[in-house]
Order: C-alpha cells, then structure tokens, then sequence
C-alpha cells in the first residue's frame, strides 16, 4: 500500500480506497505514527502539562510526547516565521 500511496497519477477512486483503511496517509509517515502515540498515550490517561521529558504510558514508556509537542510547536513557529518573510 505504501508504494501505491506514492505512486504518481492515482485516479480518484484509487485514491479514496486508499483513504478508507487510513485517511492520514497523505502526511509524514513518521509525523503521523507520533501523533498516534500521543492519541493513545491520552487514551491511557496521560496529560499535556508537566516536564517535557516525561516519559510515556502503558505499552510505550520511551515516547515522550512532551517533547513530541515542543518539536512540533518549533516547527509550526518556523514556518509562520517564514511565511512572513
């Protein structure tokens, strides 16, 4: 499938029998398996304040989704920075 998403000239219907299994494979792959995590390490009760090195819940110990969130608040400040330029 992954090879599929990236193939070029998709027809239309290609493209949503690929949405149905995960409407998100548009984006980074990697982007996308860390937001998972963050999903499922709100899922088992974790919160967003805190240090952000905190470590992850259950089945995930080594994400840290503070650090995850800090990453993704630089990048979106960059981007706003260059787009103003």
């Amino acid at each position: 499938m992954r090879r599929q998403r990236m193939a070029a000239g998709l027809a239309e219907e290609q493209v949503a029998k690929l949405d149905v299994p995960d409407g998100l494979w548009r984006l980074e792959p990697d982007w996308n398996r860390s937001y998972r995590r963050l999903l499922a390490y709100l899922a088992a009760g974790g919160t967003l304040d805190g240090p952000a090195n905190r470590a992850g819940l259950g089945d995930d110990p080594t994400f840290r989704p503070g650090a995850w969130l800090r990453k993704q608040a630089t990048a979106s400040r960059q981007l706003n920075a260059r787009a103003h330029q």
